[in-house]
């Protein structure tokens, strides 16, 4: 169980931190956006790994390196903050501040509202 909840956080970081990120930035997509804001998608999935309960990473450079690897697979994947309820909406108001700053740019640059 512990491996699969793993799996699941994992894809939860990369979908929520490399949409989030590329929507912020007025990235094309999620290659563009490892390419050009890795060191603000690195200190978010620090911040994102130190914010799961109850799942040890021992290794969080190379989850960081398995989250890149998958982008360049999807490269061309569209940034854009979506399904707020089970995706950002699972990060927002937990003390990490890279994500909530993030949110905050989306909102200013009018690219997301958060929903009531």
């Amino acid at each position: 169980m512990q491996e699969y909840a793993k799996a699941m956080w994992e894809k939860l970081m990369w979908i929520t931190g490399y949409m989030l990120v590329g929507t912020a930035k007025g990235a094309s997509s999620v290659g563009e956006t490892g390419e050009k804001h890795w060191d603000v998608l690195s200190g978010l999935f620090d911040e994102m790994s130190g914010g799961v309960e109850g799942i040890e990473w021992e290794d969080k450079d190379g989850l960081k390196d398995k989250l890149k690897a998958y982008t360049e697979v999807v490269a061309h994947f569209p940034c854009g903050v979506k399904e707020w309820e089970w995706r950002n909406k699972v990060w927002y108001g937990r003390g990490l501040d890279i994500h909530d700053g993030l949110v905050g740019e989306c909102v200013e640059n009018g690219t997301f509202s958060i929903p009531e």
